[in-house]
């Protein structure tokens, strides 16, 4: 007796999301307002929200991090979102990400000293 097994693939909504923003992607133009679109799919809607990215048409992605942790966690992940960015928008579109912290962010590391100011209890 013969068995025939099927084998269901099931995606995530990520996987199911750039296939079918890919072809999309694909017939547009590569504008700020693209790459932007494709950053906050790249990235994942948390890292999206701590930073804002611009797209310069010579490949660099300037993203800026509202904080320095959220600078930290974008730089761990950069590598993985860029290979997301080339799989969704095409080769040599985004061909570096430079991250920068907001100048609120800098200004606000200078002027807090974390450790007495987060051992400090009311």
């Amino acid at each position: 007796m013969r068995v025939e097994r099927t084998l269901i693939l099931v995606h995530s909504l990520r996987q199911t999301a750039v296939s079918v923003l890919r072809p999309l992607l694909a017939a547009q133009p590569n504008t700020p307002a693209k790459i932007g679109f494709a950053w906050q799919i790249a990235a994942g809607a948390v890292l999206a929200k701590a930073s804002t990215a611009t797209w310069i048409a010579d490949g660099t992605l300037r993203v800026e991090a509202r904080s320095a942790e959220w600078s930290n966690e974008i730089r761990r992940a950069k590598t993985e979102i860029l290979d997301r960015l080339t799989h969704l928008v095409g080769a040599g579109i985004v061909s570096s990400i430079v991250i920068v912290e907001a100048p609120a962010a800098r200004r606000a590391s200078h002027f807090v000293d974390r450790k007495s100011y987060f051992s400090r209890r009311p």
